[in-house]
C-alpha cells in the first residue's frame, strides 16, 4: 500500500502559486459569489443547526428545526467558505483523488463548486452533498450547474435522517462537514463518516473554533485512535485517518 504524506499534503495547501485550473475555476465561483451578494433577495428556510454561536436552542428544537428568515447576501458573506478556504479543499481532493466525498451543509453550494471542480479535473470521484432545507438545494442546484461542475450529487434531508443511507455501500476517502455547528453534533457525524471511511481518508471540520462545545469537540476528535495526524488551516480542522505517513 502507498501511504499518502501529511507534510506533503500541507506543503501542497499552502503552495503560495496557483495553477492556471485553479485561477480560472476560483475565478468562475468568486464571479458567482459576487452575483449573490448583490441580489436582495430574503426568503424562509428551515434551520436545522445551532444558529449563531450565542443562540440556545435545544437539541430538540434542532432536530424539528426553527423557521427563520434569511438575506442571501447575508447567508453568502457569512455562512460560506472564502476563496482561499476554497482552494485548499480544492488542492485537499487533487491530491487525494478520491472516488467518494461527502459534504454535510451544502448551503448555496460554493464549498460543494470548489470540491467539485477538482473531482471533475481528476476525472473521477463523486461530491455526494447532503442540505435539509429545500429552498437551499435548489439554489445550490442552480449554482453549481452554472458553473459548469459536473461531479456532484445532491440530497435533500437532515444529517441524522441522510447520512447513513448515503454511506450506506461506499467508503468514504474525503468529508466535509459543514453544518449543525454544536460539538455533540461534530462528534456524532465525524464518527459515522469514520465508520465508512477507506484505507486512507480525511475529513475536514469546518468552524471548529464556532463555540466552546465545537472547540472541546475538536479536541476530543483529535485524540481517538484512528486518527494518525491532524492540523488546523483557518477556521477549518483536518482529520487523517488511515495508511497516513508524516
Amino acid at each position: 500500500m502507498i501511504h499518502k504524506s501529511i507534510n506533503v499534503l500541507r506543503e501542497q495547501i499552502f503552495a503560495p502559486n496557483r495553477s492556471p485550473f485553479e485561477l480560472e475555476q476560483s475565478a468562475k465561483i468568486e464571479s458567482l459569489r459576487e452575483r449573490l451578494t448583490r441580489q436582495p433577495h430574503v426568503f424562509e428556510m428551515q434551520d436545522f443547526g445551532a444558529g449563531a454561536p450565542n443562540d440556545t436552542r435545544t437539541w430538540e428544537q434542532m432536530k424539528r428545526g426553527v423557521r427563520v428568515q434569511r438575506d442571501i447576501r447575508d447567508l453568502v458573506l457569512n455562512s460560506c467558505r472564502n476563496v482561499e478556504s476554497g482552494l485548499w479543499l480544492m488542492r485537499i481532493v487533487g491530491y487525494l483523488r478520491p472516488n467518494f466525498c461527502v459534504e454535510l451543509g451544502t448551503c448555496v453550494g460554493l464549498s460543494a463548486a470548489f470540491i467539485g471542480s477538482a473531482l471533475d479535473v481528476n476525472g473521477s470521484g463523486v461530491l455526494h452533498t447532503i442540505e435539509a432545507d429545500p429552498t437551499l438545494k435548489g439554489m445550490a442546484e442552480t449554482n453549481v450547474g452554472a458553473i459548469g461542475v459536473h461531479s456532484v450529487l445532491f440530497h435533500l434531508g437532515t444529517f441524522e435522517a441522510v447520512l447513513p443511507s448515503v454511506l450506506a455501500n461506499s467508503l468514504v476517502e474525503f468529508g466535509f462537514v459543514d453544518g449543525h455547528h454544536t460539538g455533540r453534533a461534530m462528534i456524532r457525524n465525524t464518527e459515522l463518516i469514520l465508520s465508512r471511511a477507506a484505507g486512507t481518508a480525511l475529513v475536514v471540520l469546518d468552524d471548529i473554533m464556532y463555540s466552546t462545545s465545537t472547540e472541546d469537540a475538536w479536541r476530543t476528535l483529535c485524540k481517538i485512535p484512528e486518527v494518525k495526524g491532524s492540523f488546523v488551516m483557518g477556521a477549518l480542522g483536518v482529520l487523517a485517518f488511515g495508511a497516513w505517513a508524516d
